[in-house]
């Protein structure tokens, strides 16, 4: 998989957040127990508290919602950074859902 972060400047609050980032698949894999849909997608992150649980929410490259999956919050992280894959982890800043 390759993770990415997309500039959205200049666009409307909304499209910021539907399209944080994108992932590319070339195989099939799983977050939640639930396949991910294999080629380009975009993702976005919701939380209704910064220092809560969110949502990765997982668009196809149409807009169309094709998934999401719980996000847990660590407190515990040293250095957060916008976008980072550690050991089967996607971290969205402090957000991460595991991927396999």
């Amino acid at each position: 998989m390759v993770f990415g972060l997309l500039d959205t400047t200049g666009y409307s609050a909304e499209l910021q957040q539907k399209y944080a980032g994108m992932m590319i698949s070339s195989g099939r894999r799983w977050s939640a127990a639930r396949p991910w849909v294999l080629g380009p997608t975009g993702s976005g992150s919701r939380s209704d508290s910064a220092r809560g649980p969110g949502k990765l929410i997982v668009y196809d490259v149409g807009g169309a919602k094709v998934g999401e999956a719980a996000a847990q919050y660590d407190a515990a992280l040293a250095q957060p950074v916008p976008l980072q894959f550690v050991s089967g982890r996607l971290y969205v800043g402090r957000h991460w859902v595991e991927v396999h």
